[in-house]
């Protein structure tokens, strides 16, 4: 068995090297790594009958916060005042899809766009990494909170269970939070090219078209995801711009 030194709270798996609460070495056996940077993210099993659970080492308090926070705007950034109305007019529908090559300024667009919008943006940057279901959840949940604290803290505690569900479930919880919540605000998942998970293609599919009016997703990304986007367009839901559309 090994013990935190800081929270003494005792784990029985001789494998974790540190603690789930505040990531303190564990002692009282030899451990055979230790942490070099945060940069990486250090994984752990814990037994649960016979079944196992990941523990990720971004718990809450580990996030990358630069990753909740739109870039600041460029000092040569020109004013494209038909693309800012586009964006306004996207607000309509459930989804805003900027999709475009690398260098053709999808995030300075966003940017712009937030320098003359009043309304909230939670914005959440993505990475190979966000490709685990659960840490993907943990971000998005940071996201929401920079609008909002009461924002799916509900919802959080199903990230905080000893077995954490499937995505779509938080998902599914998420929804009536937001639907409770009445204020407008924009979800922003930058980078969307970057995720090839399934489930959370899946899972974020479902959650952009079960949004309440008040609430509205933003994706830049360099291809279009395995989303409807035809039942989208069909609707009226879906606000599109591409390449043609940010060329100068």
């Amino acid at each position: 068995m090994k013990s935190c030194p800081t929270c003494s709270r005792v784990y029985s798996d001789d494998t974790l090297n540190f603690c789930f609460e505040d990531r303190t070495p564990l002692v009282g056996y030899y451990q055979t790594e230790s942490l070099t940077s945060v940069a990486e993210p250090v994984e752990a099993f814990v037994e649960i009958g016979t079944e196992q659970t990941r523990v990720n080492n971004f718990a809450k308090g580990q996030r990358l916060t630069t990753k909740l926070y739109l870039p600041p705007p460029r000092q040569t950034l020109v004013e494209r005042d038909w693309l800012l109305e586009q964006l306004n007019e996207g607000l309509k529908g459930k989804l805003t899809l900027i999709s475009a090559p690398a260098g053709f300024g999808k995030t300075s667009l966003v940017t712009m766009w937030r320098k003359q919008s009043d309304i909230p943006l939670a914005w959440f940057s993505l990475d190979a990494e966000d490709n685990d279901p659960n840490l993907f959840a943990d971000y998005l949940f940071g996201a929401l909170q920079t609008v909002d604290e009461r924002l799916g803290q509900r919802s959080a505690n199903l990230l905080q269970a000893s077995r954490v569900p499937p995505l779509k479930v938080f998902l599914t919880s998420l929804i009536n939070e937001i639907s409770e919540y009445e204020s407008e605000f924009v979800l922003a998942l930058d980078d969307y090219h970057v995720v090839h998970e399934r489930s959370i293609h899946e899972a974020i599919s479902f959650f952009i078209e079960r949004l309440p009016p008040h609430a509205h997703a933003l994706i830049t990304t360099r291809s279009d995801p395995p989303f409807p986007l035809s039942r989208l367009r069909a609707r009226s839901e879906l606000k599109e711009l591409r390449a043609s559309d940010l060329r100068f």
